[in-house]
């Protein structure tokens, strides 16, 4: 029996990918952003479900977690977000991956690789309209570099991108100013001649807050593993994703204190009453963030219980007083479901008090944790195991 565990729901993941595109316009292609392993919740497990939901591209930041996608066997077309150096070109045209341009030297290292190579390479150009990260300036000069790079005899544009700094509402002024930056320059590239297929600047939050900036393809990330763009759209209504990771634990030692007995390294909390304690075996090195120390909370019988005491290294201690009946074994909850109850990943991820996201959530989780994907078969429900890279059947 497991003393701490990961569970991932795809049947929510599934759900999530069509609630997406159930708000696509029609013909809007879906890029499912893949990076990170899969924002930590493991790719090699997971991509089957968005190709059979029909996701039309993938999105992975390294040439590395694109071929490994080949290596898979998944044919559809992947585009590479981060900066790919000339010296990766050639493996990449063979793996035949897509990849964003910003310098006119790197176009024509490229173009002498396909002229070599004798094929015509598909080009996204990546458009800087306020991130003040990867892309092209909307400027003159960039439309006509841009215009150059066309020019030359082996790529040919297909993809034009940017990305925005904030997606949903909150500071809805500047989201408008990015895309007009945006428009303006697909605009002035047309006048020069430079026409593209495919449109795509809108993530999570702006495919579903601003249908007019889907265009022709959205990439979307953390909605698909059931996690909000923003606090505010997590209350909105109409927005309903089903959380699909759970972090679970159990209950390994039960004791009394007495008043006014500290708990933890630092005596840092001092008990008030007569309290239960409870020792809960997951610690930092499992990514349980410090900063919950003496404020975080889990679920515990479907009941809220307070974390108490610095989170150690292995190990934390909770408040289990107002329980009835904790026993060792219990299930110990630090963001899913239990019993009607609810902590999500975003709600987690806030009690931390640092400016982290959920994926910053994720991706701290240790390895030593083993990952079970819980899926519909039918009408059984299978279990695949994954621990350090290993999978099987339990």
């Amino acid at each position: 029996m497991d003393s701490t565990w990961i569970e991932i729901n795809v049947d929510a993941l599934r759900g999530n990918i069509r609630f997406i595109k159930s708000h696509l316009k029609e013909g809007v292609k879906l890029l499912g952003v893949v990076k990170g392993n899969c924002y930590g919740y493991g790719m090699k497990n997971l991509l089957d479900d968005f190709a059979r939901e029909g996701v039309d591209w993938f999105g992975v930041v390294l040439p590395q977690e694109a071929y490994e996608i080949r290596r898979l066997g998944f044919k559809q077309p992947i585009l590479i977000f981060g900066y790919v150096f000339p010296e990766n070109y050639e493996e990449v045209l063979k793996a035949n991956l897509r990849i964003g341009l910003e310098r006119y030297e790197d176009a024509i290292k490229l173009n002498e690789i396909a002229k070599k190579m004798g094929i015509t390479v598909p080009v996204h150009i990546r458009v800087d309209s306020g991130m003040g990260r990867l892309g092209y300036l909307p400027t003159e000069e960039s439309a006509q570099e841009v215009k150059k790079i066309f020019e030359l005899s082996n790529l040919k544009p297909e993809g034009i991108m940017t990305h925005f700094a904030i997606g949903d509402e909150r500071m809805k002024d500047y989201t408008k100013i990015q895309f007009k930056r945006y428009q303006n320059f697909v605009e002035r590239l047309e006048e020069l001649g430079v026409f593209f297929d495919i449109h795509h600047c809108a993530n999570s939050g702006a495919t579903l807050h601003w249908p007019e900036m889907q265009w022709d393809m959205v990439r979307v990330g953390s909605a698909i593993y059931g996690v909000y763009p923003s606090e505010s759209m997590e209350k909105d209504p109409t927005l309903d994703f089903k959380p699909v990771m759970s972090l679970k634990s159990r209950l390994v030692s039960l004791k009394e204190l007495p008043k006014d007995e500290y708990v933890g390294y630092g005596c840092t909390y001092k008990t008030t009453r007569p309290t239960k304690v409870s020792v809960v075996p997951v610690g930092y090195v499992d990514g349980a963030y410090r900063t919950l120390a003496n404020k975080g909370e889990v679920l515990l019988h479907g009941r809220r219980v307070p974390i108490i005491g610095k989170i150690c290294m292995d190990q934390l201690m909770i408040d289990v007083t107002d329980i009835d009946n904790p026993e060792v074994g219990d299930e110990v909850v630090f963001f899913g479901t239990q019993e009607g109850a609810t902590i999500t990943l975003d709600e987690h991820a806030r009690m931390t008090g640092e400016s982290t996201t959920p994926s910053g959530i994720v991706n701290r989780m240790g390895s030593r944790t083993p990952i079970y994907y819980l899926h519909k078969n039918l009408e059984d429900i299978a279990l695949e195991k994954t621990l350090t890279g290993t999978t099987g059947e339990l």
